[in-house]
């Protein structure tokens, strides 16, 4: 294959030099370049060698065809960069008509709720003016009054002698309430001295009752039929003639309770029991109700036991006497006169309470009409205090009159701004009306022109061809 390519290149060599050789023996001087080129293709050249060129030279044509249209494009679309930056402005001054329409429309629409607001505004500080004049005349009425009843006291007579009398009069008085104070406390004092008194006593009272009540439970525990007949006795008492004594055990009482022993060894138990009567016919008709009522079966009188007892056989009653043996104990005793004592003593107590009691209620009726007096430099104090308060009111008033007034001055230099403000935004936008008016026309003009046109439709002409 490289013998045969070599023979080949040997051959065409050999063709190519003899070809140029008959060429240079037949040349024409006056054929150009080209024409010679192409000439010699189609004479020694292979076939397609001419076909090749003429392609060749097409392409060439065509390259520098595009190169002009190139550079045609790229001046056509400096120019249009340049009208671009010129149209910018206007696009600017386009958006900014918008916004100024948009907002003339906003405006517009507000404007109402504006007006409402101001007119509201207004005709709340006229409102407020009014009450202030409808004040002012009222404070000035009432300062006039007060001018008046000032003049009229100032033209009465001088009533400082009357006040220092008074208040001579305010100091006995005082003096005498210091005193009947004094006696108040003393007769609290002894109140509650007696009635410190009056319960000690009580207490003491209450304590030999219950030293009753206790013998007599000690009676009721040991002796029950014994402890019936007393009840009995107490209940019936208005049916004997003559005196009923209780039991002993009862009623004697021992001053010293560690001396009880000694008495109770030298008294039978059964006389310390036995009731005393002072009459004969007392003691058996207090024998046959106690039985007959009581059902008793041993009741005890001063000498004796009287006994009674129901057979069991024959179901009859049978009744026996026997000497009461002598007495055993005695342990508990209430001395007589000391309880009258303190019954003496409590009266005297309960007296002596009710004297102070009296004595306090007549301190305190002095002590009610001293009030009444003092009630007098009260209500003179009172007319003093009211006379100072007015006039110290009546300053305030022209304080606040004056104050009121320097209000009203600066309310009115703040109605006349408000009113040239109004005026300034009126006029404002009047202004911004009329430029956005202008804008608007201005920009509608530039838009409309032939050369805006024509540049938009080149613009988009070569992006329609791509």
């Amino acid at each position: 294959m490289a013998e045969r390519v070599g023979t080949m290149r040997a051959t065409d060599s050999y063709e190519y030099d003899t070809g140029w050789d008959i060429v240079r023996s037949y040349r024409v001087t006056t054929d150009s370049g080209i024409e010679l080129l192409e000439a010699t293709e189609k004479s020694v050249g292979p076939p397609e060698m001419y076909s090749f060129h003429c392609d060749l030279k097409n392409c060439r044509s065509k390259e520098r065809d595009l190169e002009n249209l190139c550079k045609e494009k790229a001046n056509f679309l400096e120019k249009a960069r340049q009208r671009n930056e010129r149209n910018k402005g206007d696009v600017e001054r386009y958006h900014m008509r918008r916004r100024h329409l948009d907002r003339i429309q906003m405006l517009e629409k507000k404007r109402p709720w504006v007006i409402k607001g101001i007119k509201q505004h207004l005709s709340l500080k006229q409102t407020e003016e009014a009450d202030r004049q409808k004040w002012m005349g009222n404070m000035q009425r009432m300062i006039q009054d007060l001018q008046q009843e000032l003049d009229n006291m100032s033209s009465q007579e001088d009533v400082t002698p009357k006040i220092e009398a008074v208040n001579s009069e305010l100091r006995s008085i005082q003096a005498e309430k210091s005193r009947l104070e004094g006696e108040r406390q003393d007769l609290r004092r002894d109140e509650d001295e007696a009635n410190g008194e009056l319960r000690r006593l009580q207490n003491r009272l209450s304590s030999l009752e219950d030293m009753m009540n206790r013998k007599e439970e000690m009676l009721r525990s040991r002796f029950r039929d014994t402890h019936t007949a007393l009840l009995w006795l107490r209940r019936n008492r208005h049916l004997f003639q003559g005196n009923v004594y209780e039991p002993m055990m009862l009623v004697i009482n021992v001053r010293d309770p560690r001396h009880a022993k000694y008495v109770e060894s030298h008294v039978n138990i059964n006389d310390l029991k036995a009731f005393v009567f002072q009459k004969q016919q007392d003691m058996e008709k207090f024998m046959v109700e106690v039985i007959r009522e009581s059902q008793l079966r041993t009741i005890y009188t001063a000498d004796e036991r009287y006994t009674v007892k129901r057979s069991i056989y024959s179901n009859k009653t049978i009744s026996s006497n026997s000497a009461l043996r002598p007495s055993q104990f005695l342990s508990m005793t209430i001395d007589a006169d000391e309880r009258r004592q303190l019954e003496d003593q409590l009266r005297a107590a309960q007296q002596q309470i009710q004297s102070v009691g009296t004595r306090m209620n007549t301190n305190q009726e002095q002590q009610q009409m001293q009030q009444v007096r003092i009630d007098l430099q009260k209500v003179e104090n009172e007319a003093n205090a009211r006379i100072s308060a007015v006039n110290e009111q009546k300053v305030t008033i022209v304080k606040d009159l004056l104050h009121f007034m320097k209000n009203r001055a600066r309310l009115s230099m703040e109605k006349v701004y408000l009113a040239l403000d109004t005026a300034g935004l009126s006029a404002e936008k009047t202004k911004l009306e009329s430029d956005c008016r202008e804008g608007f026309a201005a920009v509608l003009s530039y838009m409309n022109s032939p050369l805006i046109i024509r540049a938009a439709v080149n613009a988009v002409s070569p992006r329609c061809s791509t």
